[in-house]
């Protein structure tokens, strides 16, 4: 029986240790941190759960079991917007030989170079997650065999940074992305940091598309307890940084780490206030607000059943939503200067840290299903300014690749989004059933979210038109009306299904149907995503 602070932080503790791997540990343990404002017995109901006759109701109410009916309308003469392929992104951390891309004789790994090559990320974030802020750059240029140690986050031990600028900077012009650069303020003055941004201004290409200042400085991380800084502090850091990077880079694009108290009503920093007390002493103009809003749902109070899970993590995009919201407000209720665009530096499912095959769900179907979702709010929010997924590779069940090179669900997502965020995003009305879901972890019950959800671009004449039935176990047959006064011919069908929500398949691939099999309804099966692609 945990009774007091003590017993529950020791428990937290416990669960961090067993997470060293992956960077989001440092959320994990502080998404649940006790701000001063809060009431103990708050604390306890959303550490273990509310009490009896307070459980939510962890059954969801989809539609009735059975195929059911849906439709969709394509208007491809009224466009919403124009596609962004900076929410293409990714990361990729120092540690690990670059989370395992680097071989020991300095090549890269041709298997893994090849996959993320096709995957064609747009932006690489370096060097962290939470090794940003004791990342030291210098241990990371000139030859390797003269790089000294930097100090591993989550382990505490010296390594040799074996993937380091050079290495970036090469990875990112074998495959045509941009660098986004996160710079440690915490551990470095302005002063050491200044070589670097010469260094990176003067070997382009490939130019640094973005500037970070900081990573996570609104948690207080209990594996590197010096790195707690309050929000004014981190202010006064980022001031002098950004005037720093003004002076030496032309354009540059900079931004500051933002985090709202509270993200789907659960308390996300132990710093109640933090944007307030933050923005209130920025100066600096910023370009963007970095936000880590989307690991979700994260049940770290009890782990729901599986039909439960999988509902609340196909309405968590919902909490993004609103949380992009919250972040606006604050920004033009706090901030003094001219509006920054939000970015997602990082972003991923979050199902369970340290309680055992829940935690592997990040790698499965649901997963895919979370990207799709949130790549389709991504691609529709107009003051969005790049997302990157986290992560490209390895580091825990993260990366889209795994440490033996095996692609896993999100890929191919990626991947097909890649292929078509081009030209102009088109009007897409869905009709059909919604669900309700159940509250778990960070994602409280939401009405309402429906079952079949679209997303359609247009280009040089094509139409391409992705379609999500998030049903459990019941198909729907789609009647889909493309330009309602002209013929659309469709020329190919690609599906990607699951036979269960929390399928761990590797290496899944697009499956290829015979379009001239749907003269009329097209069938949507349960677990899957259907990419259309049409002649306009």
């Amino acid at each position: 029986m945990l009774t007091s602070r003590y017993d529950i932080y020791v428990a937290i503790r416990l669960m961090g240790q067993r997470l060293c791997a992956a960077s989001l540990c440092a959320i994990a343990l502080l998404l649940v941190s006790l701000p001063a404002e809060a009431e103990w017995n708050d604390f306890l109901v959303e550490i273990f759960g509310p009490g009896p006759g307070q459980e939510a109701s962890q059954k969801p109410s989809p539609v009735s079991e059975g195929p059911f009916s849906s439709r969709l309308i394509v208007d491809t003469a009224v466009t919403v917007g124009t596609p962004n392929r900076a929410v293409l992104g990714t990361n990729i951390q120092w540690v690990q030989n670059g989370d395992g891309l680097l071989e020991l004789n300095g090549d890269f790994n041709e298997r893994k170079l090849k996959l993320i090559d096709l995957l064609a990320p747009t932006l690489i974030r370096y060097p962290g997650g939470s090794h940003t802020d004791l990342f030291d750059w210098r241990n990371s240029v000139g030859p390797v065999a003269n790089r000294k140690q930097n100090r591993a986050f989550f382990d505490n031990q010296l390594k040799t940074v074996r993937f380091g600028t050079p290495e970036l900077l090469r990875l990112c012009r074998e495959v045509g992305a941009r660098p986004v650069i996160s710079l440690n303020v915490i551990t470095q003055s302005v002063g050491e940091l200044e070589p670097w941004v010469d260094y990176l201004a003067n070997h382009s290409p490939p130019e640094v598309a973005f500037w970070e200042i900081g990573n996570e400085p609104y948690l207080d991380p209990d594996e590197q307890p010096t790195l707690k800084v309050k929000p004014e502090q981190f202010a006064e850091l980022a001031n002098r940084a950004i005037r720093m990077i003004r002076g030496k880079v032309d354009g540059a694009s900079i931004g500051v780490p933002m985090r709202s108290d509270k993200i789907g009503g659960v308390h996300a920093t132990p710093f109640q206030g933090y944007n307030a007390k933050m923005l209130s002493a920025l100066t600096e103009q910023v370009d963007f607000v970095a936000v880590h809003n989307a690991y979700l749902p994260f049940a770290y109070k009890k782990v729901p059943g599986d039909e439960a899970f999988y509902y609340a993590s196909a309405a968590a995009y919902r909490v993004v939503e609103e949380d992009f919201k919250q972040t606006r407000e604050d920004l033009q209720q706090y901030y003094r200067k001219t509006q920054p665009k939000i970015a997602v530096t990082e972003y991923n499912n979050v199902f369970t840290f340290g309680k055992g095959a829940t935690d592997e769900y990040l790698a499965s179907y649901a997963n895919a299903a979370y990207i799709f979702d949130l790549l389709v709010t991504f691609s529709q929010e107009p003051d969005l300014l790049f997302a990157n997924h986290w992560s490209l590779l390895d580091n825990w069940f993260f990366g889209v690749i795994d440490r033996d090179g095996d692609t896993r669900w999100a890929y191919p997502v990626l991947q097909a989004f890649g292929k078509t965020l081009f030209g102009e995003i088109v009007k897409v009305t869905v009709e059909g059933p919604e669900f309700d879901s159940p509250a778990v972890g960070m994602v409280p019950s939401r009405q309402g979210t429906p079952l079949v959800r679209a997303f359609a671009t247009v280009a040089d004449g094509g139409l391409q038109l992705f379609v999500i039935n998030k049903h459990l176990n019941s198909s729907s047959a789609l009647e889909a009306t493309i330009n309602s006064n002209t013929t659309a011919e469709l020329k190919s069908i690609r599906r990607l299904q699951a036979s269960t929500p929390f399928d761990l398949s590797t290496d899944v691939q697009w499956q290829t149907l015979d379009p001239r099999s749907y003269d009329d309804a097209i069938d949507l099966p349960a677990l899957s995503i259907t990419w259309l692609s049409y002649r306009v």
